[in-house]
């Protein structure tokens, strides 16, 4: 039922015999507990993506220290940071708005 409309849920619960009252309302706390999910992940991705976002910093930094500039890593590094930015973007996204997001939560 994850990554099914309110509309479907809830005929699917009027069809398994429910009340209307009942499925509406048993429809409703479902699609509130996806959207804490969806909610949990959004801010479990912002925090991984920050994380990245510092890799080619901290590289940087390294790789001036000791006077070398190995391009391919630190080329990973900018690449891992671009990442960080693609997670931080749909962290947020996902935090601020999660009845945006389709599908069902465990392939997110």
């Amino acid at each position: 039922m994850w990554g099914d409309s309110q509309d479907q849920v809830t005929g699917y619960l009027l069809l398994q015999g429910f009340s209307r009252e009942e499925a509406f309302e048993i429809a409703n706390t479902l699609f509130k507990e996806r959207a804490a999910a969806v909610r949990a992940n959004g801010i479990r991705k912002f925090f991984y993506g920050f994380g990245l976002m510092w890799v080619p910093v901290i590289a940087f930094i390294i790789f001036r220290s000791i006077g070398y500039m190995p391009l391919k890593i630190m080329g990973a590094a900018i690449l891992a940071g671009v990442y960080g930015v693609y997670l931080e973007i749909m962290g947020i996204l996902m935090a601020v708005a999660p009845k945006s997001e389709k599908g069902d939560v465990a392939d997110q």
